[in-house]
């Protein structure tokens, strides 16, 4: 011991709680972006993949036609509420995680006749809070095939939101 250190620690103490949070952080930060990586393989390797022919197509009370390989809401014609109770849900017709479910279900009520721009993904609001919709690393193709509403990439009113 020197006269310099007299009576410091010869190393700087870190509360170990302090020391073991920024490498659990990063590793947090890496692995929700491999994450999110990953799901834009995934999606894009469905979005070229072909439909399969022998899915029967349903249609709702709504009208909406969806196909059983698929989540995807086709725009309508006919603009009803296929549930009676939609005033229930007033509450979840502006929230973007929900578009997609209320214009199948509650349209008419909601004001969603006649849309043709949704989100393909259930994720695009989480996703867009990590940057997706701002990241150039992503294509204009990905965003808009995967998240057009969320992303704001759709063409005239035709947008959800």
């Amino acid at each position: 011991m020197n006269r310099w250190n007299a009576g410091y620690p010869s190393k700087q103490v870190i509360p170990s709680t302090a020391r073991n949070s920024l490498p659990s952080q990063k590793y947090a930060i890496w692995k929700l972006r491999m994450w999110i990586l990953l799901a834009s393989f995934v999606a894009a390797s469905l979005a070229a993949a072909p439909v399969a022919t022998t899915a029967a197509a349903n249609t709702t009370d709504s009208g909406a036609a969806t196909t059983a390989s698929s989540n995807i809401t086709q725009p309508t014609t006919n603009c009803s509420d296929a549930i009676a109770d939609c005033s229930k849900y007033a509450n979840l017709c502006d929230k973007p995680e929900y578009k997609s479910v209320m214009v199948q279900q509650c349209a008419q009520y909601c004001k969603l006749c006649d849309v043709t721009c949704v989100d393909r993904s259930r994720s695009c609001a989480f996703w867009d809070k990590f940057g997706f919709c701002s990241s150039r690393f992503y294509s204009d193709q990905m965003k808009q095939y995967n998240c057009a509403s969320t992303c704001k990439m759709c063409p005239n009113s035709t947008q959800l939101g």
